[in-house]
């Protein structure tokens, strides 16, 4: 069975998620033919997340990304531990940023301005991998996911169950199942055919920052053996398509703060 070749996409340079999936492919033998990685210092984007997101989300996350914390940096407010920082911990994983990491190991990386630009688009067509790996960059239109021809990514959330951003939060706040789904990128927002799904335990977890960093660990966990078994038939048939179902926003501060109230109550009253 020969390796897997893949291209992995990436929010911006910073992003350890990425770089940590990558390394650990890396060491399993995938060959990894490229990193796209999504420009921060982008006009146009600036102003789509800004009103996605808000501005003080936009700005929180662009500090928490060019000081390397990641997706786990507000777990320190309850001085506990980072369950992204354990995992890199686990593996050996120092994150100093994708560009470099490419440089070290001869591996492609080309910053653009959108995944579906045209010069992301004719990068993925002329590779032709055997799959891209989503772990950040925005929405994939059609044209990008024609391209690629397989896109797999790791949703926060149960599907169908919980379609959308804040997967991880909106899935605890109503009292859905913790889970990782592997599933097909394709044209609808997480109505690509489910490959796996795996649970984890967030009943530990006192803040919404470690209920998303113990998700992304578990969502990291999942794509490696998901891509690592791409070569076998078995591993990449999957179960009947993410039927339409809610689908959930980003999560607004207020209802973020009563999740968050909600967590730390539940691990006090555990004895966490």
């Amino acid at each position: 069975m020969n390796p897997a070749r893949v291209v992995i996409t990436a929010s911006h340079d910073r992003s350890e998620p990425s770089e940590a999936l990558a390394e650990l492919l890396r060491r399993d033998g995938i060959q990894i033919e490229g990193i796209l990685s999504v420009s921060v210092l982008n006009l146009w984007r600036f102003r789509t997340l800004v009103r996605q997101r808000g501005l003080s989300a936009v700005l929180r996350r662009a500090r928490e990304a060019f000081t390397s914390r990641g997706a786990g940096s507000g777990a320190a407010k309850h001085d506990r531990p980072d369950p992204l920082r354990e995992f890199l911990g686990r593996h050996g994983i120092k994150t100093r940023g994708l560009r470099r990491w490419c440089r070290l190991h001869r591996v492609p990386v080309w910053n653009v301005a959108d995944l579906n630009s045209p010069a992301a688009i004719a990068t993925v067509r002329a590779v032709a991998p055997d799959a891209v790996v989503y772990t950040g960059g925005g929405i994939l239109r059609r044209q990008f996911i024609d391209a690629a021809g397989r896109v797999l990514n790791a949703h926060a959330g149960p599907l169908p169950e919980i379609r959308g951003m804040n997967a991880a939060e909106w899935a605890a706040l109503l009292g859905e199942r913790s889970e990782i789904t592997i599933h097909h990128i394709d044209a609808g927002i997480d109505t690509g055919s489910v490959v796996r799904a795996y649970a984890y335990d967030c009943s530990a977890c006192m803040s919404v920052s470690e209920l998303r960093a113990t998700a992304v660990v578990r969502g990291l966990e999942g794509l490696r053996e998901v891509v690592g078994q791409l070569g076998c038939r078995e591993a990449v048939q999957y179960a009947e398509d993410a039927r339409p179902s809610r689908q959930c926003f980003i999560m607004a501060a207020a209802i973020r703060e009563l999740l968050d109230r909600r967590l730390a109550a539940r691990g006090a009253g555990s004895g966490a």
